[in-house]
């Protein structure tokens, strides 16, 4: 006759029989893909991953020469996080990633993962390529911010002056305007005076 195993049935909190087997908690492993810039949780997600096409297709292409590194086309510069595959195209954009919480979601895991963190790299319009510091970039905006808020500050102050220059202008035109109006009625007036003298001396 055939032979199992049979285990002893226990009593758990919710007052019920149970010989189930115990469920493993313990969480998935998390994988990197540095080609495609994505975790997956459990080696089965990143076989399958690893098996797409989507990371066979970047994995051929890594095999192929590297590219001259041409110029950046644009104005100004062009900045890359190497982490995260983005570029920027400004220093405003640029923080906003950096500072983001994406970038700062792969940051944790890089080093959950033991994993060195790439620096960010700026290339000029004649192709040069140099690393950034965030640092230095998040205070020239603010140098800039604060420069630019004391320009429109200085500039709606002199607004504001031409403004009520303009408005004294045109109060003293109108007084003006005034002040001839009634020296004419007065003169009007006088010289309707003369005439009837002069009637009635005739």
């Amino acid at each position: 006759s055939s032979t199992g195993t049979w285990s002893k049935p226990t009593w758990n909190k919710q007052n019920k029989w149970s010989n189930k087997k115990s469920i493993d908690k313990t969480p998935a492993k998390t994988y990197y893909c540095d080609l495609c810039k994505i975790s997956c949780m459990g080696s089965q997600t990143y076989q399958e991953h690893c098996n797409g096409a989507k990371h066979k297709k970047k994995e051929q292409d890594s095999k192929e020469p590297p590219k001259k590194p041409r110029a950046w086309g644009g104005f100004g510069k062009l900045y890359r996080c190497e982490l995260c595959d983005v570029n920027c195209t400004g220093e405003q954009a640029f923080t906003a990633h950096m500072t983001g919480g994406k970038h700062n979601k792969t940051v944790m895991l890089f080093k959950k993962l033991g994993k060195a963190i790439p620096s960010p790299t700026m290339t000029n319009n004649k192709g040069e390529k140099q690393d950034v510091n965030l640092e230095q970039i998040k205070e020239d905006l603010a140098k800039k911010a604060e420069r630019q808020a004391k320009e429109e500050a200085e500039s709606l102050e002199r607004k504001n002056k031409r403004q009520k220059l303009a408005e004294e202008r045109a109060k003293k035109r109108m007084e003006d305007l005034e002040g001839r109006r009634k020296q004419m009625a007065e003169r009007k007036a006088k010289w309707e005076e003369e005439r009837w003298k002069r009637e009635e001396e005739w």
